[in-house]
This record gives structure tokens, C-alpha cells and sequence, in this order.
């Protein structure tokens, strides 16, 4: 929660800030923030997509059988159809659906 937010308001900050490219390269003010914030949500993700996949890509097949989460219900539907989908688009998912929840609520 704290980690989006403060990324959040450092992206904000961005639009109030001209020479906010300078801030990034220099890691100054918020953008500082930004990054630290950034590893927190990649490392949450990332231990999510370790759950459905071996450190090969391959998709653990025990993983999706008895899930019932969107994202365990997604794989399996698409196993169960032949679709094959690799692992960075699943990371990408799972972090759209994360977002879109946090900001729906």
C-alpha cells in the first residue's frame, strides 16, 4: 500500500516538475521514492508469478489445479486450451489487476 503510494506521488510530482528527468538521473526528491517503491511491487509481484511458474517458464501444473483465483482460473483455462503464455505477460496481469483494484477502491 505504502509503496504505491509513494510512487504514485512521485508520477504526480512529475507533472509539477519540468526538469523532473534531472531529478530521476540524480535520484533526487521523490524519485528516490519512486525506485525504492518500484522494487517493493516488483518483488511482490514477482513472488506471486514464482507460485504458477518453475525457474525454467515452465507453468507448475500442481499450482493451477485446485487455485481459484483469477489468476489460477486464467492459466488453467488457458492450459486447458493449448494457449501458452509467458511468464512476463502473467507478471503483467497480475500487476494491471493489482493496480485496477487499488484504484477502484
Amino acid at each position: 500500500q505504502k509503496a504505491f503510494d509513494v510512487i504514485q506521488h512521485g508520477i504526480l510530482g512529475r507533472f509539477m516538475i519540468p526538469w523532473w528527468k534531472l531529478y530521476r538521473f540524480m535520484q533526487l526528491s521523490s524519485e528516490r521514492g519512486i525506485v525504492k517503491g518500484l522494487e517493493v511491487v516488483n518483488a511482490y509481484v514477482e513472488d506471486v508469478v514464482d507460485q504458477y511458474f518453475e525457474k525454467d517458464g515452465s507453468l507448475k501444473e500442481d499450482a493451477i489445479v485446485d487455485d481459484r483465483t483469477m489468476t489460477g482460473l486464467f492459466l488453467d483455462n488457458a492450459r486447458s486450451s493449448g494457449i501458452v503464455y509467458v511468464r512476463v505477460f502473467i507478471r503483467d496481469m497480475i500487476l494491471n489487476t493489482v493496480i485496477a483494484g487499488r484504484d477502484s477502491t
